[in-house]
């Protein structure tokens, strides 16, 4: 790699700990990327169509995805962000109505961009997918999680 390095660098995990973290320069991005719209298409997500990421945002890779989707795969995103370290916080200190709060604080956003327009496909957690009897289904086409990596109960955010 020619020096010095640019690029990124992104959190990795870490929602019980220290975070791994991943440089990437845009090369690697870029590749990252186009390999993310090939499993797209692979998994059958269609081209042009409207996603809803509610995931971590920030220095997690993930976040990046809201990028990949819109620019690469002809589609309009939504975000909702979300702070897993502050929630696992919150558990670890054993404050379950604020993780309660957090969470439906997270659900009406989600709420709130379903209710505007036809979205459909969602990225989430397993912890956030869970409460669907709260969204509203007028103009949601194929709300479905992508890739759940972690359904632990240590996992859910």
């Amino acid at each position: 790699m020619p020096r010095p390095l640019a690029g990124r660098a992104w959190d990795s995990g870490g929602t019980t700990g220290t975070p791994c973290r991943a440089f990437y320069t845009p090369d690697m991005l870029l590749h990252r990327a186009i390999w993310r719209r090939w499993s797209f298409v692979r998994e059958g997500f269609a081209p042009g169509r409207t996603w809803l990421q509610a995931t971590p945002t920030g220095p997690h890779l993930i976040g990046n995805g809201v990028r990949e989707v819109s620019e690469l795969h002809a589609g309009q995103v939504y975000a909702v962000g979300m702070d897993p370290r502050w929630v696992k916080r919150l558990i670890r200190a054993g404050r379950l109505a604020e993780v309660d709060d957090y969470t439906t604080h997270l659900l009406e956003q989600i709420t709130d961009v379903l209710r505007q327009g036809r979205v459909h496909y969602l990225n989430t957690t397993q912890a956030l997918r869970h409460p669907t009897d709260h969204w509203p289904t007028d103009g949601v086409a194929n709300i479905r999680p992508l890739r759940i990596t972690d359904s632990s109960p240590e996992g859910l955010y």
